[in-house]
């Protein structure tokens, strides 16, 4: 990449960002600011929902708190003792079948 690729694409996007603005033809009347502003939260707020409402493969990369999704009963998904939900997890991804431990097995603390 030549030393000049960096500034002539930082010059493509800025013309791209405001030569496409909305502002002069639907906002005409509104601060520039404030159009700025609504933009940039419109942006983030909708980047935001999609992220909630986007389908993904479910290996939660959040804390569920109880919340149990179909197909995942008796997983570490919907196992509420976080311990046996930890190991589960771990036997999980490492592509085994979690065995329940012996009774007389120490148990966590």
């Amino acid at each position: 990449m030549s030393a000049r690729a960096p500034s002539m694409l930082g010059r493509l996007a800025e013309k791209f960002y405001y030569d496409f603005s909305l502002h002069k033809k639907y906002f005409p009347n509104t601060p520039y600011n404030k159009y700025v502003v609504l933009r940039h939260n419109f942006t983030i707020v909708g980047g935001f929902m999609f992220l909630l409402t986007a389908p993904f493969p479910f290996v939660p990369a959040f804390p569920t708190m109880g919340m149990c999704p179909p197909g995942w009963d008796g997983s570490f998904v919907c196992e509420p003792d976080k311990h046996k939900a930890l190991d589960m997890y771990k036997a999980y991804r490492e592509g085994r079948k979690y065995e329940e431990p012996a009774a007389g097995a120490a148990a966590h603390h």
